[in-house]
């Protein structure tokens, strides 16, 4: 026991309270000593008392002992609870700093390929400018005081790498093994370039960037040669060997741009004329046309579509025999802030390219029942037709989902029509077959859009559960000229009767077109003579006009 260190800290409670304890026995047992020993308790009977017993002698250190261990019961508690503070504090520092690392890992690393992300990706490429940058700088110096060393930057390249078909290889095989194919391009990625120059990064989706330090055109050339070769090994998923072909762009810092962002966006652009040129690499060069360029620039902008409310609907009527319209066809377009309505052919694919078209399927059916239920609140009832991908088909709770919405929006199944293309009918006939029969179920009916430009659905009219038939446009323009089209129409017209199906042709644009197929024995017309799409309000608008001008006709009854 160290009496030195304890004694030297201040009294603490519990001291303080052992010591009055035994002072109080103390006295009381002196007093009863005096009272039993002389019969009465005098100043001179204690005194005697405590010379002659020596029971007193030890009872009279007491209170020193009862103070001694106080404070040292206090002194081991104090310390038990520092040391207790200090290791717990010390494991939550631990914990904290584990837990920013791990963010911090998180930050900047793919969790699916461990490799870095685009965001290290970007980090990478702007120390590299600035490691230029600051060459550059010294070699300034150096050559204006001494005129021998030379004032250009170093080169470095970025180079994309794209797998090209990605999308029909994760349809094919299904999402779980596609993501198993990026996880091995990874790791031949890291296997075969493993120069510490090359900074290897998954920048999104089936893109993989790499930034490449002292890298000049030739040396491009060589490092994408070496990425090919050792992509002629089949990639093993799920027991079959899958042969990939991948579309790769190149940039150089610093002649095609001094800004990591540049750099990367310059690269894509190359990457993209890789694939319409079907070679096996591609520089950036200023002169891609500016259509590329804005292209990519819309490629980024389409998540702030959705986030924006920039995404709307355009319905087109359909005009029966009677000239009334019951029904329309929704078009989804962007409203785009600077550049005003983009059509679909243009972002559609940059939605599937991104995997964003369940979310876009989310966005176009909320909107159309919104509209369905404005109209309904005028007392105009149509059928909206909506638009459906092989890839909206691939959602297993399709009708389930439908049905939500339609609950959510207070509406009934008639309002909706889904159209598919004839394209989509052929790929996924198993999955097109249930998922049409559930919405068929429902109440809500399929439309082949498109038709006859497919080669082998023809076996199917019978058996699927649709009601319409829509005759491509491409055997609509020009029919009146070309008498080989109109037998064509024709054919699918009688063909579609004799199966109780209703036809509809899209693309007309003149009277003697719309003429010419009601002579046929067409059920529906659509096409620009009538209307072009129009946003729900001017849609409106034009209904009711073309509602007051189109009365239907009162045949006279004959009572007899």
């Amino acid at each position: 026991m160290n009496i030195k260190g304890i004694l030297s800290k201040k009294a603490t409670k519990p001291a303080i309270q052992g010591s009055i304890i035994a002072l109080v026995a103390i006295v009381i047992a002196t007093l009863a000593s005096a009272y039993v020993t002389y019969n009465h308790i005098t100043f001179d009977s204690i005194m005697l008392t405590q010379q002659n017993n020596v029971a007193l002698w030890m009872l009279d250190i007491m209170p020193f002992l009862f103070m001694l261990w106080g404070q040292q019961m206090h002194t081991a508690i104090v310390e038990e609870a520092d040391t207790m503070i200090v290791a717990q504090t010390s494991d939550l520092w631990q914990k904290t700093q584990e837990l920013r690392k791990k963010i911090k890992l998180e930050s900047q690393q793919d969790t699916l390929t461990q490799l870095p992300n685009s965001s290290q990706f970007m980090g990478h490429l702007e120390q590299c400018i600035l490691s230029s940058t600051q060459h550059h700088d010294q070699s300034s110096f150096l050559e204006t005081i001494s005129g021998l060393m030379s004032n250009e930057s170093p080169f470095f390249s970025v180079i994309l790498l794209d797998i090209d078909n990605f999308k029909a290889i994760n349809n094919t095989l299904g999402s779980h093994h596609g993501d198993t194919l990026l996880k091995k391009v990874g790791v031949r990625l890291k296997s075969t370039l493993t120069n510490p120059e090359i900074f290897i990064a998954r920048v999104g989706g089936d893109d993989f960037a790499l930034a490449v330090s002292n890298c000049n055109e030739s040396r491009a050339i060589k490092i994408v040669t070496t990425i090919r070769e050792a992509f002629k090994s089949p990639f093993h998923i799920h027991k079959v060997p899958l042969m990939i072909e991948v579309s790769i762009g190149i940039s150089i810092y610093p002649q095609h741009g001094n800004l990591a962002k540049d750099l990367l966006q310059h690269a894509e652009i190359a990457m993209y004329a890789c694939k319409k040129q079907v070679s096996d690499y591609a520089f950036y060069n200023p002169s891609l046309n500016a259509h590329d360029i804005n292209d990519l620039i819309l490629r980024a902008e389409i998540n702030r579509a959705f986030g924006n409310n920039e995404l709307c609907l355009h319905y087109q009527p359909k005009l029966d025999a009677n000239n009334q319209v019951h029904e329309v066809e929704a078009l989804v377009r962007w409203q785009h802030p600077q550049q005003g309505l983009i059509p679909p052919d243009t972002f559609i694919p940059m939605i599937v390219r991104k995997r964003l078209n369940g979310e876009l399927l989310h966005r176009i059916l909320s909107l159309a029942l919104a509209q369905a239920k404005a109209w309904s609140a005028k007392h105009i009832h149509l059928r909206i037709a909506l638009n459906l991908t092989s890839f909206d088909l691939l959602e297993a709770d399709l009708p389930e989902m439908v049905a939500k919405k339609l609950a959510q929006y207070q509406l009934n199944s008639d309002v909706l029509k889904f159209e598919i293309t004839e394209s989509t009918l052929i790929e996924k006939q198993a999955l097109t077959l249930e998922t049409i029969t559930r919405l068929a179920t429902m109440g809500i009916p399929t439309s082949i859009d498109d038709f006859g430009t497919g080669y082998s659905s023809l076996s199917y009219l019978s058996s699927l559960p649709i009601d319409e038939i829509k005759i491509d446009r491409s055997f609509i323009i020009g029919m009146n000229q070309n008498q080989r089209n109109a037998k064509i129409i024709q054919a699918i017209i009688a063909l579609a009767h004799s199966l109780s199906l209703r036809t509809v042709a899209e693309g007309v644009e003149d009277a003697k077109t719309m003429a010419h197929l009601r002579s046929l024995g067409c059920d529906f017309i659509q096409g620009f003579y009538i209307s072009r799409p129009l946003d729900g309000q001017t849609f409106t608008d034009w209904l009711q006009k073309w509602n007051q001008s189109h009365q239907p006709k009162k045949v006279a009854r004959i009572i007899r």
